[in-house]
């Protein structure tokens, strides 16, 4: 049997038998990731992520210290080979904020795309509040904002605060709010995520964490943008909430970043 007719074969069986053969095709239940559009490794250079903006918490509804963040509260640099994102790295009091950097990718069009990322913490959390490097989580993100700024994303958290119910979780963004899809322990290992999401149906299909897959169906993420026209890939770290009374700053580690199209 020549290459290939084996897979076609195993899908004629799954459609004769009412399961939905193109949801394995589009997960590459035949191993194939499809046509590699980014890959990002760090030796020597930050290999087209941007410098780092930030989002102040009181945009989000946090109480207002009366101190905000700002650019150079946040630092992207390589160390180790690796992709290092910085939080208040000069301990400026009180400061909540989340910090992320994009690299800017060639939109394909309304298809089924697939991003992984390896990421570390430099420390592992504690419940202790004289203790700095407290985050409060780290957030993986690919993000299409179309001509009219409509943006469609596929967003994945690792909660990392220790003072949270859920600390350790693993959850997607919806637009009917999170999804718990896994848990990783909170710590100074490397782990790796990869989603997968159907531009054309505006769905995720998948999402494995740490080798462990779950196939999702729930909506992809629907904002609007104050721009238009751009294809990103972004990594995002936020510092732990303060209380308006102690001083948090964090760092992650970002290696191996995949995108792949087919």
């Amino acid at each position: 049997m020549r290459p290939g007719l084996a897979g076609f074969s195993l899908v004629f069986s799954m459609v004769l038998f009412g399961l939905p053969a193109s949801n394995f095709l589009d997960l590459g239940f035949f191993g194939w990731s499809g046509f590699l559009l980014s890959r990002s490794t760090f030796s020597g250079s930050s290999d087209g992520f941007r410098s780092p903006t930030i989002e102040d918490s009181v945009s989000w509804g946090a109480p207002n210290c009366g101190v905000s963040p700002s650019l150079s509260d946040a630092e992207i640099s390589v160390r180790d080979e690796s992709l290092q994102l910085s939080i208040n790295p000069f301990l400026k009091p009180k400061v909540h904020f989340n910090a992320m950097s994009a690299k800017a990718l060639k939109w394909q069009g309304n298809r089924v795309y697939d991003f992984a990322v390896s990421f570390g913490l430099l420390n592992t959390p504690k419940a202790d509040v004289s203790y700095v490097a407290n985050p409060e989580a780290l957030v993986l993100n690919l993000i299409r904002v179309d001509e009219d700024g409509r943006a469609r994303e596929a967003v994945v958290e690792w909660i990392l605060n220790p003072w949270s119910s859920d600390y350790g979780r693993v959850k997607i963004r919806t637009p009917t709010g999170e999804k718990l899809v896994g848990s990783i322990e909170p710590d100074t290992s490397w782990h790796r995520i990869r989603v997968v999401g159907d531009w054309r149906t505006n769905n995720y299909l998948r999402i494995d964490v740490d080798g462990s897959s779950i196939l999702l169906r729930e909506q992809l993420l629907f904002e609007t943008k104050p721009w238009s026209n751009s294809f990103d890939i972004y990594v995002e770290l936020g510092n732990a909430w303060n209380n308006c009374q102690h001083t948090f700053a964090v760092s992650a580690l970002y290696d191996n970043i995949e995108i792949f199209y087919r």
